[in-house]
């Protein structure tokens, strides 16, 4: 258990982590793939129900 303990932290050490400006760019990336998402899948939903209704 010492030994992989000893190894996480090691490896803790060696991780890159994101700047503060990488994670805002990061964030928004994420925000704006799910709103285009949320667009695709109303509107998709939208016309299904539509051309339900001409039945």
């Amino acid at each position: 258990m010492g030994n992989f303990i000893k190894e996480v932290r090691h490896e803790m050490r060696e991780t890159t982590w994101p700047t503060g400006k990488e994670m805002r760019k990061y964030t928004a990336s994420v925000f704006t793939v799910i709103i285009l998402f949320a667009i695709f899948f109303f509107a998709t939903e939208s016309v299904i129900v539509w051309l339900l209704s001409l039945i």
